[in-house]
């Protein structure tokens, strides 16, 4: 177990950043799809085109490492009415005295690595979505006036088999939250 200490200035409150190794990304597998398609309509003077473009893909992953524990001293900070703590004012050591990790990385055995020291496996999907309009207008021999929108949504990629969460403490009942739980 390696614990790293940070300063962010010669007056601040050293941060313990992590306790645990380092973790590496390994991609073994992604499957890309994508639909395009364009239309285009000449009506005197004007060219107009529109289309549209999606895109989904999915991706599995390996993600070797040991856990992973940060402390950086928000549950030892003075509090603040409504929740939270005055910044600056907690201790991470003493965050790791007392147990209170502000983040936890746990990975666990797949078929791809059989142990918990080598991997844990995610399946991320992602999707893409991007419609748009283009009018070309010939004004005169010598002025061509181009005008068009885009609209770009990238939803949020989820984990197919919710094995992703976060955790607010704020939150009663632990505040554990998955792709299931969470209003896109």
């Amino acid at each position: 177990m390696s614990i790293s200490r940070t300063h962010s200035s010669a007056f601040a409150t050293p941060q313990y950043s992590t306790a645990g190794g380092a973790a590496v990304i390994q991609e073994y597998n992604q499957q890309p799809y994508s639909i395009s398609d364009a239309v285009t309509w000449n009506v005197r003077s004007h060219t107009i085109s529109f289309g549209m473009d999606v895109r989904w893909w999915h991706t599995d992953q390996n993600n070797p490492g040991p856990p992973q524990f940060t402390f950086d001293g928000s549950g030892t900070g003075v509090p603040l009415p409504g929740g939270g703590t005055v910044t600056g004012t907690g201790d991470p050591f003493a965050d790791y005295l007392t147990g209170y990790v502000a983040q936890a990385t746990a990975l666990t055995p797949t078929a791809y690595a059989p142990t918990v020291a080598t991997s844990n496996q995610v399946a991320y999907s992602f999707r893409y979505f991007a419609p748009w309009i283009q009018d070309d207008w010939k004004v005169s021999q010598k002025l061509t006036i181009n005008a068009g929108l885009r609209y770009d949504f990238n939803r949020k990629p989820v984990e197919d088999l919710d094995r992703v969460f976060w955790i607010d403490p704020n939150i009663t009942g632990g505040g554990l939250y998955n792709r299931k739980q969470v209003d896109y």
